[in-house]
């Protein structure tokens, strides 16, 4: 990380923090969120001709939510994975299935893929808080890289569904 800082006088995980800290974010996220869905789910989707069902790890958040809300609006199914330490309930859709469970944990992830028919996934469980993650590095190294494999590991096992990360 060091490399990394010196290389370009910033610390690795503030482009994408620093994303929501700026006052056009809102337009940004909802931008971003259109071009993800337009570009990668309506291409599946027509090639399938089918409403597809999509896990959303992270979906109480800010942009998991909105994701969640955009896919369901469009008739897809959406299943919800979050640990509820930073989303709210009241953020998800109503449709949506929620599971309160981390990403780490690999039978919950591991329960979702063998319960649901997962055509796709949305990966926004992760930390993005600059000062904390450099007050407490391991957390988020748990948290946003080995939490992840565990995701990755039962998305292989499950048959590789798309990734959105």
């Amino acid at each position: 990380m060091d490399r990394i800082e010196s290389a370009y006088g910033i610390h690795p995980s503030f482009c994408f923090a620093h994303l929501f800290h700026c006052r056009t974010a809102n337009m940004v996220c909802g931008s971003m969120l259109f071009f993800v869905y337009r570009i990668f789910f309506c291409t599946l989707s027509e090639r399938k001709n089918k409403t597809m069902k999509f896990l959303v790890t992270g979906g109480a958040g800010y942009i998991g939510s909105n994701m969640s809300r955009m896919l369901v609006s469009k008739g897809h199914s959406v299943v919800i994975l979050d640990t509820l330490e930073f989303g709210h309930t009241d953020a998800m859709p109503k449709s949506a299935s929620f599971i309160k469970g981390d990403v780490g944990e690999k039978q919950v992830v591991a329960d979702i893929f063998k319960n649901h028919a997962i055509d796709g996934v949305l990966h926004f469980a992760g930390f993005t808080s600059v000062e904390e993650s450099v007050k407490n590095p391991i957390r988020y190294m748990q948290n946003n890289l080995i939490a992840a494999t565990v995701l990755l590991e039962c998305m292989k096992d499950a048959g590789s569904p798309p990734l959105i990360f």
